[in-house]
């Protein structure tokens, strides 16, 4: 399985990165600290999740799925809201631009162990594993 986490918190990312090698460690998990950067590299690589927060400067979460569901190649990739703060309602919109998932950060790592092992759950018929090691990009700031 292949996922891209896009978020601007370097804690996050690690927080993030270390769960889900902790669920799978044959999990290929690439990380980036900005929007463009996240958008770029969807032109050589097609994640199975993309797991991605609202609340970063210059391109914001909301801007990153309206460009990803704008683009039919896309279209089998799951994204997941993964963001501090979800509103029941902010969910909805969410989910009317075209996101599969609404996740609040969960707090603790084991709560996020269990979140993420639910939501690759309940899509576990339509993934495969693509086989190989824990993969995870040098973070980059922003800058």
């Amino acid at each position: 399985m292949d996922l891209l986490y896009i978020d601007d918190d370097l804690d996050d990312l690690e927080f993030f990165a270390d769960a889900v090698k902790t669920i799978d460690p044959n999990c290929s998990c690439i990380l980036t600290t900005n929007g463009e950067e996240g958008l770029s590299m969807l032109a050589t690589m097609k994640p199975d999740f993309i797991f991605l927060d609202m609340n970063m400067p210059r391109l914001d979460g909301r801007k990153i799925l309206k460009a990803i569901r704008e683009n039919r190649l896309y279209d089998r990739i799951k994204v997941c809201i993964y963001s501090t703060s979800i509103t029941s309602s902010e969910s909805e919109v969410y989910k009317k631009i075209g996101a599969n998932y609404c996740i609040k950060k969960p707090s603790s790592f084991e709560e996020l162990k269990r979140v993420l092992r639910k939501t690759f759950e309940l899509d576990e018929g339509s993934l495969t594993h693509t086989g190989g090691r824990q993969r995870v990009n040098n973070l980059r700031s922003s800058s």
